[in-house]
């Protein structure tokens, strides 16, 4: 007989067994994307969002599987196929068509965390989506899958909130050792997901005839995502949950007279009321609280998670460059960073993002339109357009009586275009695009079952021939499915041994069994990354050789053993990815060292890897300083000087260039002249930290310890994370006999470089009395710049002070004027 489906894409004849593996199929698809918000590998090395998309594959393919034995059980199917899915499928194939002439295969196809810019990454969502419609969920089917959401969110929320109240060490696991690590995602991912709960909360209360008990749960759930929405304040949301509650709430008040034969129910009525009458006033707080509120909660709970993307205007005008080279299949899938790189505005180097590296623009699909073109824009206007007709058709007919039917059609039609619209403006997860595709499929389900539509028929029982070449086609996509998830697994868990490996090599130094573990791992997976990370360490070694004065025998066949086998990774590194500038840096720097040795036709092989890696980075000063100590390493200091200015043109206050500088003058004797030039400099740049601090540099070098002290106290006064500077005024303080002063700007330091044993053994030893001024000119400390990027999300501590970058989360007002303060003084 005839299964009775709730949402069907297929309908197909089944018995008992066709009957199991469909219903086990459906498990699956509840489990992959109902447990999203809490699926984590406590041990796993690999991105957070790599892991769930892997699982989500897995997954996806096995319910297929299932699915496809149901069909061939059964002998007949009924395929109905929205356009939309159509019309998303479309953007897959656009995606596939950048992929093909991007020129960077691996990073389009896959790259290094499966994230949905990639091929492979966007076509998982799309499964989702088509597998939501083909599987036919029954009624009680979906209503699980929600009911599992509403659950694993609120688990999200109850851990969240402890983490809020007993500290961070809490139910760390390991692995969240920070208040903003989180299960789902990134901190803005979990507001995203939390207001799509109080959507289908909202729309729940609203249109169910629930029970007092239902009416509880779901309003708690809604209440926990709520103030875990106040925590984060992720400033777009509150715009969507305003108007979203405000339309409810007008609706609750008279729905009774706007729908004929609307059955009153007081109880629901009154919750919905109440709820959506709260999620617009926090809202509207929200909304006009700002950085104010900001400020308060920051206070409050010791949390602060400000994250930045570029710009619209500044995504645009990437849009616009990389269009101009190549306006049909754009730079490719994956590859927004390569365009931000070369297209990004040269003033960016004067703020703190001069060497961050932005994966993605304004938004998801603007930066998918960037990567894939006309292609691709047209694909997704479509795509979007579709959607939205659909939905505005289907919200504008009479809809089913049925309530459970007619909330599911408005809950997941809400949800999913919540997710698309914020992914106009914002770059959600994986984890919150594939709950948006579930919820799509959902919908187009739903629909295919409240309103007649269109099917196609396919049935292997009729005709023998048609029987075998279904039975071929089958065998086709079930070979194509388990060799994409062989593929990925292989990527997977190389990335997963990679990491493994730099871990430990970073924590006991153990290169040899670090470097066979990496070797197995580019066995597994031919990545660039792998070979380059094999090509560093051998740099480090070959420094370390030759820095030994009397090397033996032994000692320089090391180094000619690390040598050839530096140049053979860089060198693989670049056959895999010649577009990555860091490859072609890093084989520039091994033949540099060489050019030192007298090898003229090294520093003509390194001369030609810098100036490609300049090509592929055309604004990064560290490229240009590298060209100037190449230059050093010629005897060329002429051509150093020019390198040198040049680098400080692209970034003024460039500090690793000025301080290049100081040591030239100094190892010339130039140094009073240095010092004029400097001052003159200062005349004209004065509120730029990184010359203060050459002047101390060149004023330490003449023993002139009062005046280098009030220039390293302007460029700390100027930038207080100034380690550098903090660290040389340390020195110079302590010259001078002021022992309290010195030891507390080292303290401040180490707070800055808490993992620099050097720094501690020089607060040790001026605690003894027994350190020296050093005669070197560099610290052995890093400015901390106040930016952090993990995973593609980008968070700042300070106001950005640029309009090339803007903050997603309002900055808290007390932290903007923290960082204002030295300005203006």
């Amino acid at each position: 007989m005839e299964q009775t489906v709730f949402s069907p894409g297929v309908s197909v004849y089944v018995d008992k067994v066709a009957s199991s593996l469909t219903r086990i199929a459906h498990t699956i698809l509840t489990v992959a994307v109902g447990f999203l918000p809490l699926l984590f590998l406590p041990s796993s090395t690999v991105s957070l969002g790599y892991t769930k998309a892997f699982f989500v594959l897995c997954c996806l393919a096995v319910a297929l599987v299932l699915y496809i034995f149901a069909f061939l059980r059964s002998g007949t199917l009924v395929l109905k196929i929205p356009s939309v899915i159509i019309a998303m499928w479309g953007i897959v194939a656009a995606l596939g068509i950048a992929t093909l002439l991007s020129g960077d295969m691996f990073d389009s196809m896959v790259g290094n965390t499966l994230n949905p810019q990639t091929l492979l990454g966007f076509s998982i969502v799309a499964s989702v989506a088509t597998m939501m419609v083909a599987f036919g969920m029954h009624k009680a089917q979906v209503i699980r899958l929600f009911l599992v959401l509403f659950g694993t969110t609120a688990a999200l929320g109850v851990f969240h909130l402890a983490r809020v109240v007993f500290g961070v060490d809490f139910l760390s696991l390991g692995i969240f050792t920070t208040a903003t690590a989180s299960p789902f995602g990134s901190w803005n991912d979990v507001a995203l997901l939390f207001a799509l709960v109080i959507i289908l909360t909202l729309t729940a209360v609203d249109q169910l005839p629930l029970s007092k008990i239902g009416r509880i749960a779901l309003v708690s759930v809604g209440s926990v995502s709520l103030c875990l929405l106040v925590l984060i304040n992720f400033s777009p949301i509150w715009f969507v949950l305003g108007f979203i509650s405000l339309a409810i709430l007008i609706f609750s008040l008279t729905k009774q007279r706007l729908i004929a034969g609307q059955v009153n129910d007081d109880s629901n009525t009154l919750v919905s009321l109440l709820f959506s009458s709260a999620v617009f006033l926090v809202s509207v707080v929200s909304v006009i609280g700002g950085g104010a509120l900001s400020g308060y909660i920051s206070n409050l709970t010791n949390i602060s998670y400000v994250e930045v993307r570029p710009s619209a205007t500044a995504t645009l005008d990437i849009a616009q460059a990389a269009f101009s080279e190549n306006i049909f299949s754009g730079v490719g899938p994956n590859r927004f960073a390569d365009a931000w790189r070369m297209y990004k505005n040269e003033s960016i180097n004067e703020t703190i993002f001069w060497n961050t590296e932005f994966i993605a623009g304004f938004g998801f699909i603007p930066t998918s339109m960037i990567e894939s073109g006309l292609l691709g824009v047209v694909a997704w206007l479509v795509f979007l357009g579709l959607f939205i007709y659909t939905g505005v058709r289907t919200f504008f007919t009479k809809l089913p009586d049925d309530r459970l039917v007619s909330f599911t059609l408005i809950a997941s039609y809400a949800s999913a275009l919540f997710v698309w619209g914020m992914s106009i403006i914002y770059v959600p997860g994986v984890s919150l695009l594939l709950l948006g595709a579930a919820m799509t499929g959902i919908f187009l389900g739903c629909r295919s079952t409240a309103f007649t539509t269109r099917s196609i028929k396919i049935s292997i029982a009729q005709s023998r021939s048609a029987a075998f070449l279904m039975v071929g086609f089958v065998m086709i996509i079930i070979t194509a499915t388990l060799s994409i998830v062989y593929f990925t697994s292989r990527h997977y868990f190389a990335l997963s041994s990679f990491n493994n490996a730099v871990i430990a090599l970073s924590t006991n130094g153990d290169f040899p069994t670090a470097e066979t573990a990496i070797a197995q791992a580019y066995t597994l997976s031919n990545n660039d990354a792998f070979a380059r990370e094999i090509a560093l360490y051998k740099l480090s070694q070959i420094t370390s050789l030759l820095a030994v004065p009397e090397p033996s025998v032994a000692d320089q066949q090391a180094a000619q053993t690390a040598l050839a086998d530096g140049l053979a990774a860089a060198e693989l590194a670049i056959a895999e990815d010649g577009t990555d500038p860091f490859n072609w840096r890093i084989y520039g720097l091994i033949f540099s060292l060489l050019t030192g040795a007298g090898d003229e036709t090294a520093r003509e092989r390194a001369v030609e890897a810098f100036a490609k890696a300049r090509e592929l980075d055309p604004f990064n000063p560290e490229i240009v300083l590298l060209e100037a100590q190449l230059a050093v390493r010629g005897s060329d200091v002429a051509l150093a000087r020019e390198k040198i200015a040049e680098a400080i043109r692209l970034k003024s206050n460039y500090t690793d260039a000025l301080i290049f500088a100081t040591e030239l003058d100094i190892a010339e004797g130039k140094v009073e002249d240095a010092i004029s030039t400097t001052r003159a400099i200062i005349n004209l740049e004065p509120r730029n930290p990184a010359r203060y601090y050459q002047l101390g540099v060149l004023l330490s070098s003449t023993g002139k310890a009062p005046e280098s002290i009030a220039a390293f106290e302007q460029a700390i006064a100027l930038d207080p994370n100034f380690a550098n500077a903090r660290y040389f005024l340390a020195l110079a303080l302590f010259q001078q006999g002021d022992r309290d002063r010195a030891l507390a700007e080292l303290k401040i330091v180490q707070e800055l470089n808490p993992d620099n044993t050097e720094l501690a053994a020089a607060i040790s030893g001026i605690e003894r009395g027994e350190i020296n001024p050093p005669s070197q000119t560099t610290a052995p400390v890093e400015n901390t710049e106040p930016v952090a990027s993990e995973d593609g999300q980008v968070t700042v501590s300070e106001d950005p002070n640029t309009d090339l970058v803007t903050p997603v989360n309002p900055l808290p007002s007390d932290t903007a004027s923290e960082q204002s303060e030295p300005a203006q003084e």
